[in-house]
């Protein structure tokens, strides 16, 4: 299981496709924690297909990690 989300982030984009089978790969229990939607579970799933290589799924899902992790803004920052 990914331990960290700035970990899962950089496992996401370092080793796309993804080499483990879907049931196993450790950002699959991270999507489920976050109780993401089916459609960030297809971006996820296509990593893991024979080709692997999508890289538009690939953009969606950096961006749905990238805004998971990154802290909200204070309430008084413009």
């Amino acid at each position: 299981m990914v331990s960290h989300k700035l970990e899962t982030v950089h496992f996401a984009r370092l080793t796309a496709p993804h080499p483990l089978a879907l049931e196993r790969c450790p950002l699959t229990g991270f999507i489920k924690e976050t109780q993401a939607t089916a459609e960030v579970e297809s971006w996820h799933a296509l990593q893991h297909t024979p080709q692997g290589v999508h890289p538009a799924s690939s953009r969606f899902l950096i961006n749905w990690l990238t805004h998971h992790i990154r802290p909200p803004k204070p309430q008084n920052f413009p």
